[in-house]
């Protein structure tokens, strides 16, 4: 699939490749709005972890390291051309209890880093990975340069998914190179249909505005339920699904074209008043 300048590929490794483009989109697939969707906490719970799976349109689902049903969900969206991420278990502020694969402040580098390759190998088809929890570790530069050390020699992905406003998790990305987004949107933060309603409104909203919304979600009943319902009504809405990889390389694009911009030679007008003086 094809989007901006950039031309995804999933490696025979997992990694995951971008090919430089000589052509942009056209104006109209542009213009739609778009949202993408991920589902976080899958792998204890395999009924919901298959609805995930069977979810209409590129749903990627965020799987935690060494769960009862965490590689067998994940060969099954795999082949079902779902993209996966590591649900990576990190260091919250209210202590609560992460489960295997904790990464914690309390590590070195050494204990940190090699969790983290662990939790990585644990599962199959990785795009990258996104903070299970994290509202203490996401805030600590030092992990997250260990972090981002990693994902960058893999080739991985970074989905920041704002446990906390005070994340420093993307930016340390930016700097270490790491192709990253940050979510939009929580999607069923309170387990009642009419809040997921509205979160998802909400998300249809900032699509309008920005051209694209990042929600994250978990297969909750209520949850299932509602995207079951309306996931098949969005295009007629207006919208479209829009893959994670796809708006990461939308993303990693303008990052770069800003980049571009800001190292800009000097323009021909000041060039002459330097001259002039």
């Amino acid at each position: 699939m094809l989007y901006s300048f950039f031309s995804k590929a999933l490696c025979n490794t997992g990694l995951l490749c971008f090919t430089l483009l000589i052509f942009p989109l056209s104006l109209s697939a542009n213009s739609t709005p778009k949202v993408t969707i991920i589902i976080d906490d899958i792998g204890n719970n395999e009924p919901r972890g298959l609805r995930t799976v069977n979810l209409l349109g590129p749903v990627t689902l965020a799987i935690l390291p060494d769960r009862p049903y965490s590689k067998e969900l994940a060969n099954k969206a795999h082949k079902l051309g779902k993209e996966l991420l590591l649900h990576a278990p990190m260091e919250n502020l209210r202590d609560i209890p992460l489960g295997q694969g904790a990464l914690m402040s309390t590590m070195d580098a050494s204990q940190f880093q090699r969790q983290l390759i662990r939790n990585i190998d644990a599962i199959p088809h990785l795009m990258g990975i996104n903070n299970h929890m994290g509202s203490l570790l996401t805030t600590k530069h030092l992990q997250m340069n260990w972090t981002m050390t990693i994902l960058k020699e893999k080739k991985l992905l970074f989905v920041d998914s704002k446990t906390n406003p005070k994340s420093v998790a993307k930016d340390v990305a930016v700097m270490h190179d790491v192709p990253t987004v940050s979510r939009d949107i929580f999607l069923d933060h309170v387990r009642t249909t009419a809040f997921i309603n509205k979160q998802y409104e909400k998300c249809l909203s900032i699509a309008k505005k920005q051209g694209n919304c990042l929600m994250i979600g978990h297969p909750y009943p209520e949850t299932l339920d509602y995207l079951e319902r309306v996931l098949p009504e969005l295009e007629g809405r207006g919208f479209k699904q829009q893959p994670l990889s796809s708006l990461i390389e939308k993303e990693t694009l303008a990052r770069r074209e800003h980049r571009k911009t800001k190292k800009s030679p000097t323009s021909p007008v000041e060039l002459s008043m330097k001259t002039s003086q």
